[in-house]
């Protein structure tokens, strides 16, 4: 479990392959409030979602791409 400071510049991944850079309003045990850099926008989040460098949260969206699933196929359009 990870800890982070009041203040401290984090990143998280958001819709799997968007990244966010937040700062840390009020730290818990394995919570944080957070507030976005880019908006006026926080949310409460589990420390598990964030990462303390940019690069950490990229090599994350990049493993995220490799793994994606191929969309599935509507059973209507399947050739008989």
């Amino acid at each position: 479990m990870e800890s982070f400071r009041i203040r401290e510049r984090v990143f998280l991944i958001e819709s799997s392959i968007f990244i966010r850079e937040a700062i840390v309003l009020r730290p818990s045990m394995d919570r944080c409030l957070i507030r976005f850099l880019d908006s006026n926008g926080g949310m409460n989040i589990s420390t598990r979602r964030l990462y303390r460098t940019k690069e950490e949260a990229e090599a994350k969206v990049k493993a995220n791409k490799q793994k994606a699933p191929l969309p599935s196929r509507n059973p209507i359009f399947y050739d008989h």
